[in-house]
């Protein structure tokens, strides 16, 4: 038997991956997520946008970061497994979270990724993108000394 998630025909399309319920990965040990898909069809790109789910300490609330979006010249391997790079300087500069209030992501948690699909038009949903798995490459942390 074959799982994954296939997205709703009304937009916007996107699904929400949590990695643990209790955030234990920094965010910045990051280096990749992968994503299994399977599409054949006509919408591209087929992934639009991936966002880190992050969460700092003594902030409420979830902190969407962009760690990819697509251009329209973007190929994914389908059937297969992509990898999407997390750049680092994505994590060092400080970002808006609204109303003017800037934060470092420094001490980031992971909690999971949001990876949203494309929202063209089609008549059923066998025609949309099917993600069936999605992994986080991380950096070991240094052994103790």
């Amino acid at each position: 038997m074959v799982m994954s998630w296939v997205p709703a025909l009304q937009t916007p399309r996107y699904v929400d991956v949590r990695f643990d319920p209790r955030p234990t990965i920094l965010a910045s040990r990051g280096l990749a997520v992968e994503v299994q898909v399977l599409y054949t069809g006509v919408l591209r790109p087929a992934i639009t946008v991936i966002e880190y789910m992050l969460t700092l300490p003594n902030l409420p609330g979830i902190i969407p970061l962009p760690i990819y979006t697509a251009d329209d010249a973007d190929e994914l391997v389908c059937p297969g497994f992509n990898v999407f790079p997390i750049q680092p300087d994505k994590l060092e500069r400080p970002i808006d979270i609204g109303n003017g209030t800037i934060v470092s992501l420094e001490g980031a948690m992971m909690l999971g990724v949001r990876i949203s699909t494309n929202n063209g038009p089609v008549e059923r949903k066998a025609q949309l993108p099917s993600i069936s798995a999605v992994g986080l490459h991380v950096r070991r942390e240094p052994s103790p000394p």
